[in-house]
C-alpha cells in the first residue's frame, strides 16, 4: 500500500469517527429522556456526559452547528412536545370564556402564578412550562381578568422561548 493510500485511509477513517461521534449525540440524549435547555445533561449519566458534553460545548461553524442542533432536537422530540405543548394551551384558553364564574375558572386552572386587585377586578396570570423550551415564541399562558367574581377578559401571555 503507497503512503497515499495510507493517509487517505486514515483521514477517511477518521471522517468516519468523527461523523459517528456527532450523529451518535442525538440518539443517546433521546435514551436518557433529556429535554431541552434544562434537563438536556442532568439526565445523562456521568461517563456518558463526559464523552459526548465536550460536543455540546464545541464551537462549530454556524452552518454546521444549527444543522446539528436541530438534529438533536429532533431526537429529543422537541417539535412533538411542542406541538402537544399548544394543545394544551388551546384547549385552556377554549375552556375559559368569558361570563365564568372565577371559582370555576380557578378549579379548572388551579392558582394563578400571580394576581393584582384593584377593587372589585382582579387580574390573575396563569402561566404553563413545556417540558422542551424551544427557540422563538409562543403562548405559555393566560392573564384572565375578573370583575365581580366573573371572567371580563382573557390575553394570551408570551415568553420568549
Amino acid at each position: 500500500m503507497t503512503w497515499l493510500r495510507r493517509i487517505s485511509l486514515g483521514v477517511g477513517v477518521l471522517l468516519f469517527a468523527l461523523g459517528a461521534y456527532f450523529l451518535s449525540l442525538g440518539p443517546v440524549l433521546r435514551f436518557y429522556g433529556a429535554k431541552p435547555p434544562f434537563a438536556v445533561w442532568n439526565r445523562v449519566p456521568p461517563a456518558i456526559r463526559l464523552i459526548y458534553e465536550p460536543q455540546d460545548r464545541m464551537a462549530l461553524p454556524e452552518p454546521i452547528g444549527r444543522l446539528l442542533r436541530r438534529y438533536t432536537q429532533w431526537w429529543m422530540g422537541v417539535d412533538r412536545d411542542k406541538k402537544e405543548f399548544l394543545k394544551l394551551i388551546a384547549r385552556i384558553d377554549s375552556s375559559v370564556t368569558n361570563g365564568m364564574e372565577q371559582s370555576v375558572v380557578l378549579g379548572l386552572l388551579g392558582e394563578p402564578v400571580s394576581s393584582f386587585t384593584n377593587g372589585d377586578t382582579v387580574e390573575a396570570h396563569f402561566t404553563y412550562l413545556a417540558e422542551a423550551i424551544t427557540y422563538g415564541s409562543m403562548t405559555n399562558g393566560f392573564v384572565i381578568w375578573f370583575s365581580n367574581g366573573v371572567v371580563f377578559g382573557k390575553s394570551p401571555s408570551t415568553g420568549g422561548r
